[in-house]
């Protein structure tokens, strides 16, 4: 598999991960976690996921003198994770996140290094010959919108992780970025607040008026796509979720590994919601899977029931 991807990051955060608690946390309280775990995030996940199965990945991104840069480096040399296009800075660049996983869902505290991280050179995609260009959030697209352009321009596939930020549909440069992916691939819940629809078929329908393939991840619902006027889903792995830190990261990773391999739609779908799943089985993306055990589960299951929409967005797709 020859296949080579660089992922565009900007930052890369540090994951710190308490688990298995009794309760969310109260003011004027204290509780102790069972289980304490400290992971590489953001962009990075995705690059690792990437490489696990069996992909040449390559992650534009800064890391700074601080101490969460110089223990992303150990980690990233430990994933035996290409670092030529990392740039590395005479500043802090410290982005951090502290994770509170509870029942299905997770509570999140983060912080960013307010220091502007600085434009990269738009030659940096003529180091490594890819045909995937894989964009971590809107904010990193317009922050590098060169980038952007420049991939456009030389045919590589794009695609965007929305990455929970807020999305003006009217916004010129949103436009642009959104016109310019090959694959968008928000959340459920990103899709409706861009939109402001209530039904999920409506709101992915309007983004497919800018966006070649629209994905709408849906966690334990599978996934949704729609490309041409066309409509495929895919149901998610029957698990049971330690930690969902990074599954979206990980869909990512699984989606452009069928899209690499040349599988359909659907396949690549399959590929995504593997890949997030089995990534919930540990902290952060410590369980992100290997080629052969994303194989596996693709083949054998098991899967969530067919009627796997949530109730409210279950109505038929209109035409």
């Amino acid at each position: 598999m020859n296949s080579k991807v660089i992922v565009l990051g900007g930052r890369i955060y540090c994951d710190i991960i308490f688990s298995e608690l009794p309760s969310l946390p109260q003011l004027g309280a204290e509780i102790f976690a069972r289980r304490l775990s400290v992971n590489i995030g953001g962009s990075a996940n995705t690059a690792i996921a990437l490489k696990r199965l069996g992909l040449s990945a390559y992650l534009i991104a800064d890391l700074g003198t601080d101490f969460f840069s110089e223990y992303i480096r150990v980690m990233l040399e430990r994933e035996g994770l290409d670092r030529n296009l990392i740039q590395n800075r005479e500043f802090p660049t410290a982005a951090v996140t502290v994770a509170l996983p509870w029942q299905d869902e997770r509570a999140l505290v983060s912080y960013i290094e307010p220091e502007q991280l600085p434009h990269y050179p738009t030659d940096i995609l003529d180091h490594v010959p890819a045909q995937f260009l894989h964009i971590c959030g809107m904010g990193t697209a317009r922050h590098h919108l060169d980038l952007v352009r420049v991939a456009r321009a030389a045919r590589m596939t794009l695609s965007l992780d929305c990455a929970c930020e807020e999305i003006d549909l009217w916004d010129p440069v949103a436009r642009e970025i959104l016109g310019s992916v090959d694959y968008a691939m928000p959340n459920i819940d990103e899709a409706l607040a861009m939109t402001g629809a209530r039904n999920i078929y409506k709101a992915t329908k309007q983004l497919g008026e800018l966006i070649a393939t629209v994905v709408v991840k849906m966690g334990a619902d599978g996934a949704l796509a729609y490309s041409r006027g066309q409509w495929v889903d895919a149901p998610a792995l029957a698990i049971n979720p330690v930690d969902t830190t990074g599954a979206g990261d990980c869909f990512a990773a699984g989606f452009i590994l069928g899209l690499a391999t040349g599988c359909s739609l659907e396949t690549c779908l399959r590929y995504g919601n593997v890949a997030g799943g089995l990534s919930t089985l540990g902290a952060g993306i410590s369980a992100a899977p290997n080629l052969e055990q994303l194989q596996e589960k693709v083949t054998g299951g098991p899967w969530q029931s067919a009627e796997h929409l949530p109730a409210p967005c279950c109505e038929k797709p209109i035409s």
